[in-house]
């Protein structure tokens, strides 16, 4: 796994806004935040070959890293006179979800359920809107309580389950079809081709692009990958057969793109 030390060593830091919604409404204050915000995240810490280092594991410290920063673009951001220190400054994925040996899930209950939510909302099948809210609330307390496959600690209770769907009602702190499609976001964590597939169809969340200098989509988050040069050279039907033209920004059918 390229996040272990000495394997890669890829910072596992997370996203300002996943942590800025982990954090719920309110971030002065803990009682409204999503009870995985200190699953998904172990707090701020450095971590070696010799083993994690806690430095700060106060949910209300918790901060991620602005997406589409340098070593340069972060320290302007951060407004500090040296290079910004990311082992003491972010928070970094859960170690204990980052070992050679953890699972992984392809689809899990919860997304089984939020993908009803949603056909329920959007009256597909023999589901109705009436049916929505039951699945979402099952899909959403499925996402919260299924850590513990890599580690007994990471559990969520029934009652912070009902806490956190009590400040958060369903269809009335967003649109319905938004909050289906934030929790579908967050279950997707360890999945992230999902995640993007699930925005780019939905919208949901409402992202913040990048536009960093020199970009090759204007700022705009990409919709989809490039076909390789060899593959363009060396398919015949590839230009009978391709979603056209072929950019990082070309939609594709699912997400409202020609077919």
């Amino acid at each position: 796994m390229n996040f272990t030390p000495g394997d890669g060593n890829q910072p596992p830091i997370v996203s300002k806004g996943l942590v800025d919604w982990l954090k719920g409404t309110d971030p002065e204050i803990t009682s409204d935040d999503d009870p995985r915000l200190m699953i998904i995240s172990g707090g701020i810490f450095k971590w070696t070959v010799d083993g994690v280092s806690p430095i700060n594991v106060d949910p209300l410290a918790q901060k991620g890293m602005p997406n589409g920063k340098d070593i340069g673009t972060l320290q302007v951001y951060e407004g500090t006179s040296a290079p910004v220190d990311l082992d003491s400054t972010y928070s970094k994925i859960n170690t204990l979800m980052l070992q050679k040996d953890a699972p992984y899930m392809l689809m899990n209950y919860g997304e089984v359920e939020l993908l009803l939510a949603e056909a329920a909302e959007r009256s597909l099948g023999d589901l109705t809107p009436a049916d929505a809210q039951e699945h979402y609330n099952k899909g959403v307390k499925a996402s919260m309580q299924m850590y513990t496959r890599y580690n007994p600690s990471l559990t969520v209770s029934d009652s912070q389950v009902a806490a956190y769907l009590a400040a958060y009602p369903y269809g009335v702190t967003k649109p319905a079809l938004e909050m289906i499609g934030e929790q579908l976001w967050v279950n997707h964590f360890f999945n992230w081709w999902e995640a993007w597939s699930d925005w780019r169809r939905t919208g949901y969340p409402k992202l913040i692009p990048t536009n960093y200098p020199g970009n090759a989509t204007g700022g705009t988050i990409p919709q989809r990958l490039k076909y390789p040069s060899r593959e363009v050279a060396g398919n015949p039907k590839f230009e009978a057969g391709s979603t056209k033209p072929n950019l990082l920004t070309t939609k594709l059918w699912f997400a409202g793109g020609s077919e």
